[in-house]
């Protein structure tokens, strides 16, 4: 009797329908109960007082569900891998890992302390900050540093705040830089043999 009253408050189904506006509820097809279908059912996040989180299942995923003993009421705890879905290989249970379907990924490892954010084909990032501040990449690969006042750089303890004193930056980095047994570059850069490349967007 106890496994049998187990069995009906938690199942695993595969969800059929998805709200697209709130609460955002699915429903799911159970295989081991005839098939039947759920009512509209929340999805459990982390979250959604004063901080929200919002992640929604995709139709035809498998889903863990919490159900009361009628199969009214219920809410879906997460998703479960089965042989179809599974997580990638090669992952440790130190790496913390989101692959979305477009082929973006994001990946931190706890014990090498690395983050990595792989953008798909066509990816587009911003980080935005509320005083006027942003960094871009566009679809291209070109990235855009906006700064609300100035734009500061830094290298080798040496930091630079405007055009020129990051040009001077630039030219004695790559003026210092060797490769093999050359000593110098060929070409010293000088702030006339770049200036050409330089096109002024803004003041």
């Amino acid at each position: 009797m106890e496994t049998e009253q187990l069995q009906r408050h938690f199942n695993t189904g595969i969800v059929t329908e998805v709200e697209a506006v709130p609460p955002y509820r699915v429903k799911v097809q159970f295989p081991d109960m005839d098939n039947i279908i759920s009512p509209w059912l929340h999805v459990l996040v982390p979250k959604i007082q004063d901080d929200k989180y919002f992640w929604q299942p995709d139709v035809g995923e498998q889903v863990a569900v919490l159900m009361d003993e009628h199969d009214e009421e219920g809410c879906v705890v997460g998703s479960v891998p089965s042989n179809a879905d599974q997580a990638p290989e090669g992952l440790t249970p130190d790496d913390t890992y989101i692959g979305f379907s477009d082929g973006t990924e994001i990946k931190y490892n706890r014990e090498t302390h690395e983050l990595i954010i792989s953008l798909c084909g066509g990816g587009k990032f911003t980080l935005t900050q509320p005083a006027g501040g942003s960094i871009g990449l566009d679809e291209n690969g070109n990235a855009t540093i906006q700064g609300a006042s100035t734009v500061s750089f830094s290298l080798g303890g040496a930091a630079a705040s405007d055009a020129l004193a990051l040009v001077s930056l630039l030219i004695a980095a790559f003026n210092a830089h060797v490769h093999g047994s050359s000593p110098t570059p060929n070409t010293p850069w000088t702030a006339e043999t770049i200036a050409s490349t330089l096109v002024k967007t803004s003041n």
